[in-house]
């Protein structure tokens, strides 16, 4: 347990690059207004596809650091592999 805050944000399908000002808004948000002893909030997109326009968004923050703060992860969950409720 390493005590930090870890913003998840979920999409479905193909996601593009605009969740990573998304991700950033809400990893800013979390560490102004949750986090008080100094230490660091991640984030991860998880999504079924990313276009290859988040690479280029998260290597625009021109840090090396940028792949730990912001994590990507690929699930099967799409519309096609949804169970139906029917």
């Amino acid at each position: 347990n390493t005590g930090e805050y870890v913003v998840i944000e979920l999409k479905r399908g193909h996601t593009n690059d605009e969740v990573v000002g998304q991700i950033l808004r809400y990893i800013g948000w979390v560490y102004v207004n949750m986090e008080k002893s100094g230490k660091s909030v991640r984030g991860y997109i998880l999504a079924g596809d990313f276009s290859e326009n988040i690479d280029y968004s998260l290597m625009g923050m021109q840090s090396n650091h940028s792949y730990d703060l912001i994590k990507l992860h690929a699930h099967e969950f799409s519309d096609q592999n949804r169970p139906s409720l029917v």
